[in-house]
């Protein structure tokens, strides 16, 4: 049959498609499924597949799921035919079609086949339309693969940027729909990625979708020895904004003040970045009322390390809330070295005065009883007034 004939007979197959859809309405939905699954397996053209696929589609019957999942493995089945630029783009829409109603339906045990079509297609919005499907369906057990695509873009270093992003994009909302904690890392790292705008913020917006309680990926970013510093605070300041519990919240928060402390910086913006994630972490476990005694070398460690007198007052304040005996006697210990210098005679700039209310207020909210004899000492250290004032009402908290 040339070609002349096959398209004559499309034409006429094409029509009597047409009348057939007005004379199947009268039928019940069961009997109009099983009309069209024969027809489709006997389409001879892809028009011919395309247009019984159109009506297949408008039913959105559940039932008719494997009739759905075997057209789509037998297009993928024909992937290397020889066919004109024309046919090649009819039969990409087909299988958009169908990806699309799979996708629909929820068809969870169409995903390996959804899967394969991914891996075998050049057309990017084909296997953006596979990936955003797989999300829809739930496919978890594709998380891990899914997550590798999206890693892969991340560090994407193909001149077809435009391309890499639609399917960047995919990737994270199919990530999102499967809400699996599995695939929390890869978003995180496309929402600080080289991607555009839109794609950053919707990895962003994702992250609050995947997980309430992000602890663990968060955990392996921040302790990553690949994590910028800039990471690691954009980490910790996901974990802070989430739903974690509050214990996890402080665990985070232990672990970077100890990365914002190993570190030495390169030049002045590695500094800040790294005094701003000491920082942050301390104010969460402020904020927490942390009392693990096990911190306090580090907090004590960052009032050594601070670049500036905010980081330092952070760091005494959260040795207050701490209240540990080993917190309270290193507040102690340094505000009995001013008590000495003070009555020694080299009294206290302005600076070191601010510090010194700090940790009289901290001490009195420690609620250690330990702190009473460095704040009895205060009262007769020759301070002015109104600090003598502040030792005594931190004492009154202990009556």
């Amino acid at each position: 049959m040339n070609r002349f004939q096959i398209s004559v007979l499309s034409r006429k197959i094409i029509l009597s498609i047409v009348m057939l859809t007005v004379s199947l309405s009268f039928l019940a939905a069961g009997d109009r499924s099983e009309v069209w699954k024969r027809m489709y397996s006997r389409a001879m053209t892809i028009d011919q597949q395309y247009a019984i696929m159109q009506n297949i589609v408008a039913m959105d019957d559940p039932s008719l799921i494997e009739v759905l999942d075997e057209a789509l493995a037998e297009q993928i089945a024909s992937l290397e035919d020889q066919m004109n630029r024309t046919e090649r783009a009819k039969k990409d829409e087909l299988m958009r079609m169908i990806v699309n109603e799979l996708s629909s339906l929820k068809a969870e045990e169409s995903a390996g086949t959804i899967f394969t079509l991914y891996n075998n297609v050049d057309n990017h919005i084909l296997k953006a339309d596979c990936l955003v499907a797989l999300g829809q369906i739930r496919a978890v057990d594709l998380v891990p693969q899914i997550s590798t695509i999206l890693r892969n873009l991340n560090f994407n270093t193909d001149s077809e940027q435009q391309v890499a992003e639609i399917l960047a994009y995919a990737a994270v909302v199919s990530l999102e729909r499967m809400r699996d904690l599995r695939g929390f890392e890869q978003v995180f790292y496309a929402s600080q990625g080289w991607y555009s705008r839109r794609v950053r913020d919707k990895a962003d917006e994702a992250l609050k979708t995947i997980s309430d309680d992000p602890t663990e990926p968060i955990l392996s970013i921040l302790s990553g020895p690949d994590s910028s510093y800039k990471t690691k605070l954009v980490a910790l300041e996901v974990e802070k904004n989430s739903s974690a519990p509050v214990e996890n919240k402080s665990r985070i928060a232990v672990v970077a003040l100890n990365e914002g402390l190993r570190y030495s910086p390169n030049d002045k913006t590695e500094a800040d970045q790294l005094a701003k994630l000491r920082q942050t972490a301390m104010l969460i476990l402020i904020e927490n009322q942390n009392k693990d005694e096990a911190v306090v070398e580090d907090l004590s460690k960052a009032y050594d390390r601070a670049g500036d007198i905010n980081e330092r007052l952070i760091s005494i304040q959260a040795l207050g809330v701490n209240g540990s005996d080993a917190a309270v006697a290193w507040l102690s210990n340094k505000l009995s070295d001013y008590n000495s210098r003070q009555l020694s005679g080299i009294a206290a700039n302005q600076t070191e005065l601010i510090y010194i209310r700090q940790m009289i207020s901290s001490l009195g909210l420690s609620g250690n009883v330990n702190a009473k004899p460095v704040l009895l000492e205060v009262q007769f250290s020759d301070y002015t007034p109104a600090v003598v004032r502040l030792a005594k009402e931190a004492l009154a908290n202990f009556n």
